[in-house]
């Protein structure tokens, strides 16, 4: 499954903070390559790797549902990092990112909801279905 790649912008961490409401210290492109990698630039209190992953969670969510169609984008979107190299100049990070479609989403939670507590609520066919449905994507994101 491919998704288009974000323009790069003037003003990253202006950008998250205005739209995600989110002060990360970043500059520099959205990461796709080592030219264009995402720059950590003040020491923060936050470790780097979860710097890292809170920018790849907001990546994941403008690619997967802010630029869809209303009602085509994903929802449930799922960021875990799954390796790590030097490349460059740059740490390449790879996360494998898994969503639902936003329709299916809502109707998994809604059914979760009813059904939860309840005799006759099958959990293992719930989540068996859901697993069915969920996109999986593999990215690697370059910070420097």
């Amino acid at each position: 499954m491919e998704f288009a790649k974000l323009e790069p912008i003037e003003d990253l961490r202006g950008f998250i903070k205005e739209h995600f409401d989110v002060d990360l210290p970043v500059r520099g492109g959205w990461g796709y390559d080592a030219a264009t990698p995402v720059e950590i630039v003040d020491d923060t209190k936050l470790p780097k790797k979860q710097l890292q992953h809170i920018f790849a969670t907001i990546r994941a969510n403008i690619e997967m549902h802010l630029m869809q169609e209303k009602g085509k984008g994903y929802s449930g979107i799922n960021v875990k990092e799954i390796g790590r190299t030097q490349e460059e100049d740059c740490e390449a990070v790879e996360y494998e990112i898994t969503a639902l479609p936003e329709k299916l989403y809502e109707k998994f939670i809604n059914e979760y909801k009813a059904g939860y507590g309840k005799e006759d609520f099958d959990m293992e066919e719930h989540f068996r279905r859901r697993k069915e449905h969920t996109v999986s994507r593999k990215v690697k994101i370059y910070f420097k």
